[in-house]
């Protein structure tokens, strides 16, 4: 065969092979950013995408490229300040979120569960925790439902802080409290007593002080979706103004005890 006829078909085939990726969605013509993700992950999510396949070794950059979601969103849900969200680790989050209450661990099974829920894939939940950030997030999309609520309400936990710093430093640092017993606070301030109104505050917490979840959806101006939601995650969630709604709400609490 003359090998101009061999050149032909050899970019007749790869000309296919291109057209085939772009009409299936594996390749789009440009760069996804998957660059840093090992090659045996790649291969192991084209064979099967099931989020309980999600190891601890992953970043939220490579579930940004596997499964869509944004790593700044994800940040964002589980409540996490970082200078830059990609780099943070799965295997990172038990060690970061390590002031909650017993029994109670957000880790890599909570990332698979989130997962599950924001892309419809199937994942067989095993008691995994939910941050109500991640909760309010979901709810903003319309993706956390009334099912999910009645049967998985209460694997939803409130942060004792409202946020969480991600850096080299803050687990080095978190190790070492571990090791040698040295105290660190590695996000808000937990001085606030527990009947006064904080970003902390959840809707529950509200109804416990007093005040009727009437009056909370009138100063809201909505209905509240999830009473294990904090009033922060709510207002953020629906683009409400936190410091008038608090303001509120600190008025109320304040003729409560008159």
């Amino acid at each position: 065969m003359k090998i101009w006829v061999i050149a032909l078909l050899t970019a007749s085939i790869l000309l296919c092979g291109v057209f085939v990726a772009k009409v299936t969605g594996i390749w789009d013509g440009t760069d996804n950013g998957s660059g840093n993700i090992k090659a045996e992950t790649l291969q192991r999510f084209s064979e099967d995408s099931s989020p309980e396949n999600i190891r601890g070794s992953y970043t939220f950059h490579d579930i940004e490229v596997l499964y869509g979601i944004d790593a700044s969103d994800l940040a964002v849900a589980f409540q996490i300040e970082a200078f830059d969200p990609s780099i943070i680790g799965l295997s990172d989050l038990e060690n970061l979120y390590n002031d909650l209450e017993e029994g109670v661990e957000i880790g890599t099974g909570s990332i698979k569960w989130f997962v599950s829920i924001y892309t419809g894939l199937e994942y067989i939940h095993e008691g995994d925790y939910l941050p109500s950030g991640a909760i309010a997030f979901l709810t903003s999309k319309n993706l956390w439902t009334k099912d999910l609520e009645s049967q998985y309400g209460d694997f939803i936990t409130t942060l004792p802080q409202t946020s969480y710093l991600y850096s080299s430093e803050i687990l080095d640092a978190i190790h070492a409290e571990e090791e040698f017993g040295e105290s660190l606070d590695t996000g808000s301030s937990l001085d606030e007593p527990l009947n006064e109104f904080s970003g902390k505050t959840t809707v529950s917490d509200l109804l416990e002080m007093g005040i009727s979840q009437s009056d909370i959806e009138s100063i809201l101006g909505m209905k509240i979706p999830n009473n294990h939601m904090t009033v922060r995650d709510i207002c953020n969630a629906n683009e409400i103004s936190y410091s008038t709604v608090k303001s509120e709400i600190m008025t109320l609490l304040d003729s409560l005890d008159q």
